[in-house]
């Protein structure tokens, strides 16, 4: 540890719960992204509230967490 960050290892990392997601919500949060990086490449100072809200939500439902608690988790 350096400056109180923490390493991340393989051993560490491989602890890790990855969510299996099909090929149609990687599809669908693939898009949410791609739809964010074209408004934020067209105009930095783009609103990708809500993509990135979808963005969150997709995530949080793999995870099978409800957003409200994910939020809480979040900070």
């Amino acid at each position: 540890m350096k400056d109180n960050a923490m390493a991340m290892q393989i051993p560490q990392v491989s602890q890790l719960p990855i969510p299996a997601a099909t090929p149609a919500e990687q599809a669908a949060i693939a898009a949410l992204v791609q739809t964010i990086l074209d408004a934020k490449a067209a105009d930095p100072a783009a609103d990708t509230a809500a993509p990135e809200a979808a963005v969150d939500a997709a995530v949080a439902a793999l995870y099978g967490v409800a957003l409200p608690a994910a939020a809480a988790v979040a900070g």
